[in-house]
């Protein structure tokens, strides 16, 4: 089974007892078949991993944690320019599965066998991986 190289955008707002902030992400993942279950590895933000028996029940626990995390570093941040820090450091990559997923995204190029859940899928163009934080509310 091949490792699959994904592009991700996640759109999340947050809420602090100071501020109300909308956090976009423009992120890389890794989707792997390992040890009999579906496992999405984060690129950025580096770090976090989820699991599922099906690569999107994987991806969906992968964004939910992520959404979680953003949400925790809201409520413990004392001001916006404390969460854009944190989120910022929570989003950096991960060298290890950053090799990865070049390497899937070799395969890929190199003509590699796409399995089912993966066909449908759209093709995209690798892009820059960025994060913007925009204040909404101030309190």
């Amino acid at each position: 089974m091949a490792d699959y190289p994904l592009l991700f955008r996640i759109t999340h707002a947050v809420r602090s007892a100071k501020f109300e902030a909308l956090v976009v992400t423009d992120g890389r993942a890794l989707m792997a078949h390992e040890e009999g279950e579906w496992w999405c590895h984060g690129v950025e933000p580096g770090g976090l991993t989820e699991s599922g028996d099906g690569p999107l029940v994987a991806f969906e626990r992968f964004r939910l944690t992520f959404r979680h995390v953003l949400d925790d570093l809201a409520e413990e941040s004392d001001s916006f320019e404390r969460l854009q820090q944190d989120a910022r450091m929570f989003f950096n990559a991960d060298a290890v599965e950053e090799s990865r997923w070049n390497a899937a995204l070799d395969g890929l190029h190199d003509g590699a066998e796409i399995e089912e859940a993966f066909r449908a899928m759209q093709r995209m163009r690798p892009r820059p991986s960025a994060m913007t934080i925009e204040m909404l509310v101030s309190y």
